[in-house]
């Protein structure tokens, strides 16, 4: 049987710096969108857009390096340490800094006030420093599928994290970002899984260069749905899915075969 858990790094102890170009990359887009987004620079926006995709492929990728590890609870230690603590660290910084300005500039606040802070929080999934969602979603994500459940029912969570987002999204429940990112990324980090290696095969690459195509001319656009919030910058909704996994391909196979970067 086809072990879906199988780490996905070549049989050779040379690292693949493809990833990392890639990776650089991302970062920079998702910088570069943030700027533009938070300028008003509205001419500009197009093109923040051209790698919309920039957060599917952190979990796809994320996911191709998922090993099952059946020491459960030295892998939840593990995974702690890596994601949970800096979130934590972090978390507290910013919102001292936050009680702190607030005691200075806002004495009027109330309790009621530091409470709803603490329950918007709660369900957006940050405490404060909101960039700092993505470490918790994935350590959720990385410790729930490490289980044998998950393992056995691998494509009916898949399904579920890619349905229970589009109804939240068609029917405004939006609010409750923590959900709805986490089971996005649980998508793509299953993908990552999946298609860790055949997404370098010649037919793969072609089949994602004609859903490409189709997803362009259906929604006229680029497609973009901003994972945190799970809410659509441009494109369709609904061809989020084809949309962002042909073009985490298509990179992956470009930026593989193009010298530079080899």
């Amino acid at each position: 049987m086809e072990n879906i858990y199988a780490d996905s790094r070549t049989e050779s102890s040379q690292r693949d710096n493809t990833l990392d170009w890639i990776c650089g990359l991302m970062i920079l887009q998702m910088i570069f969108w943030h700027l533009i987004g938070y300028s008003g620079a509205d001419l500009m926006l197009p093109y923040a857009n051209i790698l919309s995709f920039y957060m599917p492929w952190f979990f796809f990728k994320s996911g191709m390096f998922h090993k099952f590890d059946n020491h459960i609870k030295e892998y939840k230690s593990k995974q702690f340490r890596r994601l949970i603590v800096p979130f934590l660290f972090f978390s507290i910084i910013d919102l001292v800094i936050i009680l702190i300005g607030n005691l200075l500039f806002h004495p009027e606040y109330s309790v009621r006030y530091y409470l709803g802070f603490v329950w918007s929080m709660m369900k957006c999934g940050h405490l404060g420093n909101g960039p700092l969602w993505y470490l918790l979603s994935l350590w959720i994500i990385k410790v729930y599928l490490n289980h044998q459940f998950a393992k056995k029912y691998i494509w009916i969570i898949f399904w579920g994290s890619v349905v229970i987002p589009m109804i939240m999204f068609y029917s405004d429940l939006n609010s409750w970002h923590f959900l709805s990112h986490t089971l996005l990324g649980v998508s793509f980090y299953i993908l990552g899984i999946k298609m860790c290696k055949v997404q370098y095969r010649k037919d793969i690459v072609l089949l994602s260069i004609v859903v490409f195509a189709f997803c362009l001319i259906m929604a006229q656009d680029f497609v973009h749905i901003q994972i945190y919030s799970n809410q659509l910058r441009s494109g369709l909704y609904a061809l989020n899915m084809l949309y962002s996994l042909s073009c985490i391909v298509l990179i992956d196979n470009l930026i593989k075969i193009t010298p530079l970067f080899c």
